[in-house]
């Protein structure tokens, strides 16, 4: 949700419809069962239409010990109100005429494109949960994934459209040129989102959990984890009719698009709770693996060779970090308790690596990703919960 006070003449009306079954297949015979389940949803949107989404699915209990599951599915996400409807922000640049090859200076209008359709993501998914009976309270789940999503939204660049145009003038991007200055010189840019991007990514959640009793009381523990194996962006360049294909998986950020980076391949976090009478205490663990700064300072597959890095270097790696979490509760009664809470207890500070380099230098200062590493250090809180 958001507040979009700024579109006071925009609207989006929605109908939809859905329908959800399952259906069980077998009961005890090569296996213990086999569950068969499907939705489907129509939605009608006033903005981009009729869209048709839906879900297969088959859960298997093969024996006690071992589940299997599978899943296959058509998602969409639409466009937002902002992707519709944004007004015009405009900005004076300079700019290459592609006609002429001439410098001026022209304006770029950025707004809102209401005949976005949805982007639309292919899913296949399957896993396995292990429940071994000779070792009573313990779980572990793995599952694998591959979505592929195509028709995603994003705004071209300027330079990009300029780029191409001075290839290719009858290519699709350049609608967005304007040539209405003197002699039909170009006066400005529109930039629209537009669905051109696509997104395909893969990897394995695993999930552990052990619970069991312990002195006076219980302990339970779990451990989660995420590995990315595929996190590929597709955009255009600036020779018509080919694309950019880059894997940003464990990539983190400098020169990453925002909405695929930002993330190390490997990170997940370990637990342990122990509940004795009105007391509870867990230690927690997050930790992230080994990384990369920019794939194409590696690759060099858009830089110059002399930005090129290698593996190798020092600068063109990111270590793995760890952030030990404490907890402590006291219930003195069923509608009050005492907490405290320490995060990054031991302090660790964020990694220092350069946000850029220009082929001459690195420009240093922290690194990229506030939602994977800590910025604020140890951190403290102390409260108390009150249930009415």
């Amino acid at each position: 949700m958001g507040n979009y006070v700024t579109f006071p003449y925009s609207s989006v009306n929605v109908k939809e419809g859905f329908l959800e079954v399952n259906v069980p297949i077998l009961k005890d015979t090569f296996v213990q069962s086999l569950d068969f389940n499907a939705a489907g949803r129509i939605t009608d949107y006033s903005t981009s239409g009729v869209v048709e989404t839906w879900k297969l699915g088959f859960t298997s209990q093969i024996i006690d010990d071992i589940k299997l599951r599978a899943t296959w599915s058509v998602d969409i996400r639409a466009p937002s109100i902002q992707d519709l409807f944004a007004p015009n922000n405009v900005q004076t640049n300079p700019c290459v005429d592609p006609k002429t090859g001439l410098t001026q200076s022209c304006i770029s209008n950025v707004f809102g494109n209401n005949t976005l359709a949805p982007e639309t993501a292919r899913t296949i998914s399957g896993g396995v949960v292990l429940t071994p009976r000779w070792v009573p309270g313990f779980s572990l789940s793995l599952d694998w994934y591959n979505i592929n999503l195509t028709g995603q939204i994003a705004t071209v660049s300027a330079n990009l459209i300029l780029s191409t145009c001075r290839t290719n003038i009858n290519d699709p991007l350049c609608s967005a040129l304007v040539f209405g200055g003197a002699n039909g010189a170009l006066s400005a840019i529109n930039r629209v989102p537009i669905n051109i991007n696509a997104l395909r990514t893969s990897g394995m959640d695993i999930a552990a959990s052990y619970a069991t009793d312990l002195w006076d009381g219980t302990l339970s523990t779990s451990f989660n984890a995420t590995y990315v194996d595929e996190l590929t962006n597709t955009s255009p360049s600036s020779t018509p009719g080919v694309f950019i294909v880059n894997d940003y998986a464990g990539v983190l950020g400098a020169g990453a698009p925002q909405q695929t980076a930002n993330a190390s391949k490997w990170r997940g976090a370990v637990s342990g709770t122990y509940k004795t009478g009105p007391y509870s205490f867990t230690t927690q663990v997050r930790w992230f693996g080994s990384a990369i700064l920019n794939n194409f300072w590696n690759t060099g597959n858009l830089a110059p060779a002399s930005a090129r890095w290698t593996v190798s270097d020092d600068i063109f790696h990111v270590d793995p970090t760890a952030y030990l979490d404490l907890r402590a509760s006291y219930e003195l009664n069923p509608e009050i308790q005492f907490y405290a809470a320490v995060d990054n207890a031991l302090d660790i500070p964020p990694q220092m690596k350069p946000g850029t380099f220009d082929g001459v230098q690195s420009n240093g200062g922290p690194i990229h990703s506030v939602t994977q590493y800590d910025l604020l250090g140890r951190e403290v809180r102390l409260g108390i919960r009150f249930n009415f």
